[in-house]
């Protein structure tokens, strides 16, 4: 970046401090001279724009001076609006200045008024500038960065010579090998040529005495970390939280110690000052960090796959998979690391094109072809899944590494047909990405288990008041957003690789979070999930507030359960406006169109769509008020069945014939309902029984208690009664009367005890009687005779 760039940055930056610091001088005038900096940015940018030697720093440089400006003229202009918006406020305060042909107003009212005008004319000028430089600025961003990108196209395009021609191995692999041997042989070189008063002791023994401390240091905090937070031998199935931190502590404590080794040996080398010099310092600089770079990747890879400790593996690979992905992230860290090596020293010393082109040929078909090989989906796929069973992640998945694998293969081709710059970038971007990607989807089963975590506390539940089915359904809408937050999350952190600016992507973020025009409508995400948050919390806050009414103030008052219930549920629909009210109000809705909709929509209501209407309020109602709910079993009027779905407009009811009956809601509202599994699922079982007359009535209701009390599906409590119920034509009839904890098997019920109340009957020898009726036939002859005689 040049110099006059470095002053011009400098220049900004302190205008900027200066802006924001409340002196007591005029504010006309600080803003004259910041409003000056800004001209002198741009105008210097456009000078730049215009000119020949452009740079992708000088262009990134210039590019931030400028959002800088268009962000600070963004917040003035706010400012500005502000004042704009206090002095006409304070003008319709003291009124329209009198007429012509009236008396004059008062000399204090005339001065203040004209005060304030003269404030409300800066603002507006100030408002101006502002939209000046906004719009300047707007424009040089956007032609700054198409700058960038037709840069950075033309470098991805750019072609190279051919790394397989003759003439290019012929004279590029001598030059490879004639700087290898210099840099092996730079050690060698700096021994002979250093100083003559220095002797092999003196600049040894400071490099030992450094190495050692640095040994020790980092293998105390090694030590530390590795006791305290490190994998439990004696945990057999740990979660996947516990294998997650472990995995993210083993790496930082294996990676510490050759860490702190390397940070001090290359401290010591660039210190000011020191012995080591010339190519042999370059030499030595690009190993330490090479070498860092080598041992932090293996041993977060070490950790994270786990090869010898299947159960603290954070992937459901199988072992000898694991030990697979392991050697070939080894390898591949070896290899980029000698990449990145001879890069750093190949940048600052430079070479030919056709080194140049050989150099990135050969690092990356190893790269790419390790890439491929851990790229294979069957190399991660789980240990328990079936060859033939293959889920739609694991498609995704399938379809996500194909596309790497594409592009790996595109990028291999690009580098064997003299397109170097485009196939280093892509396969690096791709092992990059990769990582990412892996690290993301690790993050993701953490978070998902802290948010089960988090709603299955049994001290949280209990301090929150709050009931475990509300808790059952944060976690399944925990889980539900948690996916959509990592995908966004991960494409902020991918996309960068790939090129994009991370101030762009942020840029681009914000404006699609803060709104973005419809037609004449404006949509802004935040204020929508905003709203959304607010209403849910004003509904939790109003459900708290519901329960403690009713558990810690109702209860203890005298009045009747019917008003402490219409209490209750008026102040549940009361938190149901408020917090719709809250919600409406964060997104800036105007109420008085919506009133004007409604309206017109009353006059459709009132002609055709009462039936409709009444069914949608009916279905609100059911929700709300909640006398039926998914899974009950009900009856309404002669249908019976389960609840399988509640609509706005009808609810589904599954009879025991497994058909469906649709029901309207307001028929549901406006009949009687019986809900045989409201409040819980407990119901009675009654069995009637008839005995013989003459038999043991006692004994009967015995024998019944107990075949009632020995039924395990039985409750104790209610407990069980045996009912006398009358003396019938035929047999004295009893009634068993019991209760079940499900009243779903009421029938399976009712069936064992009757197959147990027939087999004791029989064991006692009590009859069960048939029906009898005395039929008396009369004689014909004898009717004759008599008539006869």
């Amino acid at each position: 970046m040049s110099r006059r760039l470095v002053c011009l940055y400098f220049v900004l930056v302190i205008s900027l401090f200066l802006s924001s610091v409340t002196l007591a001088v005029d504010v006309a005038s600080i803003e004259t001279a910041e409003t000056k900096d800004w001209a002198i940015v741009l105008r210097d940018a456009n000078l730049y724009l215009q000119g020949k030697e452009k740079t992708p720093a000088r262009t990134q440089g210039y590019l931030s001076l400028v959002r800088q400006v268009r962000s600070r003229a963004d917040s003035a202009k706010l400012g500005f609006q502000k004042d704009l918006q206090l002095s006409e406020r304070l003008l319709r305060a003291i009124g329209p200045p009198p007429a012509k042909d009236s008396s004059p107003e008062a000399r204090e009212i005339a001065e203040k008024r004209e005060k304030y005008n003269r404030q409300a004319a800066i603002a507006r000028a100030r408002i101006a500038e502002a939209d000046l430089a906004i719009v300047r600025a707007t424009e040089l961003e956007e032609t700054l960065s198409r700058e960038r990108l037709e840069r950075f196209l033309g470098d991805m395009s750019r072609r190279t010579p051919i790394p397989i021609a003759p003439g290019v191995l012929n004279k590029g692999v001598p030059e490879i090998a004639v700087e290898v041997r210099r840099i092996i042989l730079s050690p060698f070189d700096w021994f002979v040529n250093r100083s003559t008063g220095v002797v092999g002791s003196a600049v040894l023994l400071p490099g030992f005495v450094v190495l050692i401390l640095g040994a020790f240091l980092g293998w105390g905090i090694r030590r530390s970390v590795l006791t305290f937070s490190g994998r439990d031998s004696g945990i057999l199935e740990p979660s996947y939280s516990r294998r997650f931190g472990g995995a993210v502590m083993e790496s930082v404590g294996n990676s510490i110690l050759p860490g702190t080794v390397l940070a001090v040996l290359y401290l010591w080398v660039t210190r000011p000052g020191a012995l080591v010099s010339g190519l042999f310092a370059e030499v030595l600089t690009s190993f330490l960090l090479s070498m860092l770079f080598f041992c932090v990747v293996v041993a977060f890879a070490k950790s994270f796959l786990c090869p010898s400790r299947p159960a603290w593996r954070l992937t459901s690979q199988s072992t000898e998979n694991a030990q697979s992905a392991y050697r070939l992230v080894f390898i591949l860290a070896a290899v980029f690391s000698i990449d990145m090596f001879f890069s750093n020293l190949w940048g600052e010393r430079g070479g030919s094109a056709e080194a140049q082109s050989i150099y990135s040929t050969v690092f990356g078909i190893l790269e790419g072809w390790i890439f491929l090989k851990l790229g294979r989906v069957e190399l991660w796929r789980a240990e328990a899944a079936q060859e033939g069973e293959i889920s739609q992640q694991e498609k995704t998945w399938r379809f996500i590494s194909r596309s790497a694998r594409l592009l790996a293969v595109i990028g291999i081709a690009a580098l064997f047909v003299g397109y170097s710059a485009l196939g280093k970038r892509l396969l690096t971007n791709l092992l990059w990405t990769g990582l990412l990607l892996w690290m993301v989807v690790l993050l993701r089963g953490y978070v998902r288990e802290l948010v089960s975590w988090s709603t299955e506390s049994e001290s949280i539940q209990h301090k929150l008041h709050i009931s475990s089915r509300t808790f059952e359904r944060f976690r399944s809408w925990g889980r539900v957003v948690v996916d959509p937050v990592v995908f966004l999350c991960g494409v902020l952190i991918i996309v960068p690789v790939w090129g994009v600016p991370p101030d762009d992507l942020i840029r681009w973020t914000m404006q699609t979070l803060s709104g973005f025009q419809v037609g004449s409508i404006r949509i802004s995400v935040i204020e929508i999930i905003l709203a959304i948050a607010i209403f849910f919390i004003a509904m939790a806050g109003a459900r708290f507030l519901q329960r403690q009414l009713s558990e810690r103030f109702l209860e203890q008052t005298s009045l009747p359960a019917g008003i402490r219930h219409s209490l209750n549920a008026g102040f549940g629909y009361a938190g149901v406006i408020v917090a719709a009210l809250l919600s409406i109000s964060v997104t800036g809705i105007d109420l008085s169109n919506l009133a004007l909709v409604v309206s017109a929509l009353s006059v459709g209501i009132g002609f055709g769509l009462q039936n409709v209407v009444n069914n949608f309020i009916s279905g609100l109602i059911l929700l709300v008020e909640r006398p039926i709910k998914v899974g009950d079993w009900v009856r309404v009027g002669s249908d019976e069945g389960i609840v399988k779905r509640i609509q706005f407009r009808a609810t589904e009811l599954e009879t025991w014939q497994r058909a469906s009956v649709i029901i309207p809601n307001a028929e549901i509202i406006s009949t009687s309902v019986t809900n045989l599994t409201h409040r819980d699922q407990y119901g009675r079982v009654e069995i009637g029984v008839g005995v013989a007359y003459g038999s043991d009535v006692e004994k009967v209701r015995g024998i019944l208690m107990d075949i009632a009390e020995k039924n395990e599906r039985v409750s104790d409590d209610p407990a069980p009664t045996v009912v006398f119920r009358d003396f019938g034509a035929s047999s004295l009839d009893f009634e068993l009367r019991c209760f079940t904890s499900d009243v779903m098997r009421r029938l399976g019920v009712a069936s064992d005890l009757r197959f147990e109340i027939d087999r004791r009957l029989r064991e006692e020898g009590i009859e069960i009687p048939f029906p009898q009726r005395v039929v008396h036939l009369m004689n014909p002859q004898a009717s004759d005779q008599e008539k006869e005689s």
